[in-house]
C-alpha cells in the first residue's frame, strides 16, 4: 500500500508537468522519466490489485455483475448528447 500514494503524486505531477517544469521543480530528467516510473509504479500495485479490492468489503454479487448484451444496438442508435429514453433497457 505504501505504493499508493507514490502513484498519486506522479499522477498529479504528470497531470500538471508543464507548471513543475516552468518553476523547476523537477528536472527534464526526472520529467524524461516520469511515464517510466509510473508504469513501474502500476506493476507492482497491480500484483495486490485483488487483496487491496478486498479492502473495500464490497459483496461478491456486485463486483461480478452482468454484462448487458444489448450494447450492440445501443450504439447503433445515433448520440443525442448523453439522452437514450427510447432505446431498451436491460432486463436482470
Amino acid at each position: 500500500m505504501e505504493k499508493c500514494p507514490l502513484l498519486e503524486a506522479a499522477l498529479y505531477v504528470k497531470k500538471k508537468l508543464d507548471w513543475f517544469l516552468i518553476n523547476e521543480y523537477v528536472s527534464k530528467e526526472a520529467a524524461n522519466d516520469l511515464n517510466s516510473n509510473i508504469s513501474s509504479l502500476i506493476k507492482e500495485i497491480g500484483k495486490h490489485s485483488f487483496e487491496i479490492c478486498q479492502g473495500f468489503n464490497i459483496p461478491e454479487h456486485v463486483v461480478f455483475s452482468p454484462i448487458y448484451t444489448g450494447y450492440q444496438e445501443y450504439y447503433k442508435v445515433p448520440q443525442t448528447g448523453g439522452e437514450h429514453h427510447d432505446l431498451p433497457r436491460p432486463k436482470f
